[in-house]
This record gives structure tokens, C-alpha cells and sequence, in this order.
């Protein structure tokens, strides 16, 4: 969450000096990328604030706008990096490392935060479908609240299977998380009276021989 204090500032640009080390300014690509991020990070934390007061269609809608900003904003190690230029021949066009870091790390962020959103308007198949573009964006690392709110959607969606692995593996990330534990408590309870269901499908499907 954005702290409201540091909203609208930036840290001070440094003195111009004379020795040749002194980085080159910013290009008008550079400075729009930088406005991009700070204001989807704006709008990432009035998402936050409308979620807080369970304004959850609104957030949705803040969160959203968040990708406007930063979707299409490539780092110079991008497959398409050759074929785009800041106009003068340089790749001063592309973010940054650390702008890129910042990016992705908003991404994750909003999806999760969509997730939970669905989650609490009943939509659990959008908020798999948040995880998954989260978890795209992670690649082999696990985000345990990730993991837990699309175990959650799976269990609403009674795809109990798929909602044990990442119940377990959300559980399992952090033990010590009693919201969780009730959650798989719950889930355990789902689970069997689903299995001794689909059992009794099977005896009569069967002619009651299993």
C-alpha cells in the first residue's frame, strides 16, 4: 500500500556535475514510463482503500485500470526489445531493472488483490483465472496467498481436487496462519462428504458392486 504522505513526490534529482560520470537526463520515454508507474501505483492503493471499505466492485474496476498503465511497458531484455527505440537509436525507451521489478511486482499485487475481490463477489472463476495470471508473472515461485485464494475458488467451485493441492501447499507455506487452518478444516469436512457422493455415483452407476 502507498504511504499517502510520499503521493505526488519524488526524490530530489541530484546536482548536475561536471565530472563524466554524470548520468545523462532523463529522455521524454524515460519520464513517461516513470509517470506511468507512479500513477498506477496511485491507483493501486485507492483499490486498496475501496477494498477496505468493501467497496469490492470499485476496486475491482482501480485495480483494472492499473494494467492500462504498465501492460506494454517492455525491459531491454524483452523478445520485442530489438525492435523497438527511444527515437534516437538508444534503448532509453525500456524500463529499467528495478522499473521492471517494480512492474512485475505490481502486477502480482493487483491480481492477487483481484482474486480476493471475485472471492468476496462470488466470481470464483475469475479469481482462478487472477491466480493463474499471477502465478504467469511469478514463473516457479509461490505466492502462499496465491495459492490459498485459488484453493478457495476451487472449493466454490467444487473442484475439490485441484483445491486440496493449494489449500495443502498454501497451509503448508504458512502453518502458523489460523484463518488458513479453519479454511482447511472446512475444506477437509467438503472434501468428504464430496468423496463418499461421488462413491455412492459409482455403486449405482455400478450396480452397487464397489
Amino acid at each position: 500500500m502507498v504511504n499517502r504522505k510520499m503521493e505526488g513526490k519524488t526524490e530530489a534529482d541530484p546536482k548536475p556535475e561536471t565530472s563524466s560520470e554524470t548520468s545523462p537526463p532523463k529522455t521524454e520515454e524515460q519520464k513517461r514510463i516513470s509517470s506511468n508507474i507512479e500513477e498506477a501505483t496511485k491507483l493501486k492503493a485507492e483499490g486498496n482503500e475501496l477494498f477496505k471499505q468493501k467497496e469490492y466492485r470499485k476496486a475491482i474496476r482501480k485495480y483494472r485500470t492499473v494494467f492500462a498503465y504498465v501492460n506494454g511497458l517492455l525491459d531491454s531484455n524483452h523478445e520485442l526489445a530489438r525492435y523497438v527505440h527511444s527515437g534516437d537509436g538508444s534503448d532509453t525507451g525500456f524500463v529499467t531493472e528495478d522499473q521492471n521489478k517494480s512492474i512485475s511486482n505490481l502486477k502480482v499485487s493487483c491480481y492477487s488483490n483481484l482474486a480476493q475481490c471475485y472471492l468476496n463477489i462470488d466470481k470464483p472463476e475469475k479469481c482462478v483465472q487472477c491466480c493463474e495470471d499471477a502465478e504467469e508473472i511469478l514463473g516457479e515461485e509461490r505466492n502462499t496467498k496465491i495459492l490459498y485464494r485459488k484453493g478457495q475458488a476451487y472449493m466454490k467451485l467444487n473442484e475439490f481436487d485441484k483445491a486440496k493441492t493449494c489449500l495443502f501447499a498454501a497451509v503448508k507455506s504458512n502453518v502458523n496462519d489460523k484463518g488458513m487452518r479453519q479454511t482447511l478444516e472446512v475444506f477437509k469436512e467438503k472434501y468428504k462428504a464430496w468423496n463418499q457422493a461421488e462413491k455412492q455415483k459409482q455403486r449405482e452407476m455400478f450396480g452397487g458392486k464397489f
